[in-house]
């Protein structure tokens, strides 16, 4: 089982353009003028600008005074202009329509996010960028990468330098690994430099592409401008990244400090990223922005991780897809969490729906590959869960250049080795991970152990009480962020110690509730794992004996006595 990513940048969260109007991501830098001592004249001060700077953001400013101070006849101007701007968002078109007393048919254009409905809109209104934005990622929910980027250009080619169209677009180049084209349209915007979330979206880029920061002085010196704090909130967060990676932990701390006087649920998730990652010290801080912050669904989910409530951890986990439903990393966050409930038909299912989305996707094939061989059991009904062509594949990344993959598969195979009763072999595999991970220091180790730990109980291995003592061990020692994961899988398995049964018999289901946790579902409350065997079908290359025999490499080793 491979786990969530260790890594996180502050790429923009690609949301629908009716969900993005609501934020603050589309919301004009320049502070609405105040009407203290103005006596009713600061729509006029606003009137006389807009006639000036015809821009949707001074309009939509405008419209706001105006309605507050009932002037009429900047009320209908600012309506006027909003209503006929192309990228006037839902919420501004309902009001000037409403002003206008005009139906608003064109909010329909973002109500529908389905693709056959946004394609239907788009030949009605072919030059909206923002419904070929929504189309783009509507493709890239289910991995039609050329027809998402086609559609993307599109919108690009109406609204290159619109903020939120250009975040979309460097979040749709950065999902399909190509950063540096992500980059060449935001260094092609020429509000890039005056404006903070397009350099906080700069710097994120250029850190996963390993390009220099070009304008790195720039954002510094825009993050301490007078700049309204909910506009540098991802700045103050992107700037603190390149330090904290760089060593700078001081520095770090005061940008990850000013990320959250005004947080979005973003900045905040990579606040709580550079705090679980680095120790930082900033739960209390991050506790209470969560209060104000009402979605923050990835942020709540580590909260939630660290205080070793599971399965609210999983619940925030299923939102935070919801919101983000092209990204991998919340269904490896449910598969993760999924596999310390012991809810391995949670992983499997949820590994299936993410792997249909991203089917290139290591990690989900290896969590894939884990999750059958967990579900189906031992002997000859692994057979039928694992392929040759799973068999090929775990080999494949075994001897492949990535050393971190590489010691995952050789977990997995590991693992399929315990289910078919080559206990000495799943030994030898699992320990070849775990020196792997100890000389990188890598904190993977202890979710490893803890895997190891499992199917050495459930086996009946004469060395599972050596393998409990050194998970013990590990643990004594300095805090880790896989070690809530770990303090956790222990009290489930101490509290099942004295239970009747074998192990194979006690952790065949999902865990229950542990006393005094009234968050948690008891695994008797939740819907049976019934019926998975039955309905997989047989693949054509299932495992035989030659398929066994190329993944242990000799003889199957060790008896599978059960205790």
């Amino acid at each position: 089982m491979k786990g969530v990513s260790a890594s996180r940048d502050i790429v923009p969260i690609w949301k629908t353009s009716r969900d993005a109007a609501k934020s603050l991501e589309v919301k004009s830098l320049k502070a609405p003028v105040p009407l203290d001592g103005l006596n009713g004249q600061g729509s006029k001060i606003l009137l006389a600008e807009f006639e000036s700077n015809r821009s949707l953001g001074v309009a939509a400013d405008l419209l706001n005074i105006a309605l507050l101070e009932g002037d009429q006849d900047a009320l209908k101007i600012s309506a006027e202009f909003v209503f006929s701007h192309e990228l006037a968002t839902p919420e501004l078109l309902r009001i000037s329509g409403d002003i206008l007393g005009n139906e608003n048919n064109r909010l329909t254009d973002y109500a529908d996010r389905n693709i056959s409905a946004l394609r239907t809109r788009l030949k009605e209104n072919s030059n909206n960028p923002l419904a070929w934005a929504d189309l783009a990622r509507a493709y890239a929910i289910i991995n039609e990468k050329d027809k998402a980027q086609r559609a993307m250009l599109v919108a690009l080619r109406y609204a290159s330098h619109h903020r939120w169209v250009c975040r979309a677009a460097s979040r749709l180049f950065v999902h399909f690994e190509e950063p540096g084209q992500a980059l060449r349209l935001l260094h092609q915007n020429p509000n890039l430099k005056q404006d903070p979330w397009l350099l906080s979206t700069e710097l994120a880029v250029s850190r996963l592409a390993s390009r220099p920061l070009k304008n790195w002085g720039q954002a510094k010196k825009l993050a301490e401008s007078s700049i309204n704090p909910v506009h540098l909130s991802e700045l103050a967060s992107s700037i603190g990244t390149s330090e904290i990676l760089g060593g700078a932990d001081k520095k770090a701390k005061n940008y990850f400090r000013q990320a959250l006087i005004s947080p979005n649920s973003n900045s905040l998730a990579q606040v709580k990223w550079a705090d679980r990652s680095f120790n930082l010290g900033f739960s209390k801080q991050i506790v209470s922005s969560l209060q104000s912050v009402s979605s923050a669904f990835e942020a709540r989910h580590w909260e939630a991780y660290e205080r070793k409530d599971i399965v609210s951890a999983i619940e925030y986990a299923k939102q935070w897809w919801e919101e983000e439903p092209y990204s991998t990393s919340p269904p490896q966050a449910i598969g993760y969490m999924g596999s310390l409930l012991n809810d391995v038909g949670l992983v499997y299912e949820n590994t299936k729906v993410a792997l249909e989305r991203n089917p290139t996707d290591i990690t989900l094939k290896l969590n894939d590959i884990y999750a059958r061989a967990c579900l189906f059991g031992f002997d000859e009904r692994v057979k039928f869960a694992i392929t040759e062509k799973d068999i090929s594949y775990l080999k494949s990344i075994m001897s492949g250049e990535d050393k971190d993959y590489a010691a995952h598969a050789y977990a997995n195979a590991g693992l399929i080795c315990y289910r078919l009763g080559a206990l000495d072999k799943g030994r030898e595999f699992y320990d070849g991970a775990k020196q792997y991970f100890e000389k990188k220091r890598d904190d993977a180790v202890l979710f490893l152990i803890i895997n190891h730990y499992r199917e050495a109980l459930i086996s009946g291995a004469s060395w599972s009480a050596i393998i409990e003592d050194e998970l013990r061990l590990k643990l004594s020692g300095a805090k880790t962020v896989t070690s809530p994961a770990a303090e956790f899988y222990l009290q489930q398995i101490d509290r099942l110690v004295g239970a009747p049964g074998n192990w194979d018999e006690k952790l065949s289901k999902p865990f229950a509730v542990l006393p005094g946790r009234p968050s948690v579902l008891r695994a008797e409350e939740k819907k049976p794992l019934v019926g998975y065997v039955e309905r997989f079908w047989l693949p054509d290359d299932f495992i035989t004996q030659n398929g066994l025999k190329i993944l242990l490499g000799t003889s199957s080793s060790g008896n599978k006595n059960k205790k």
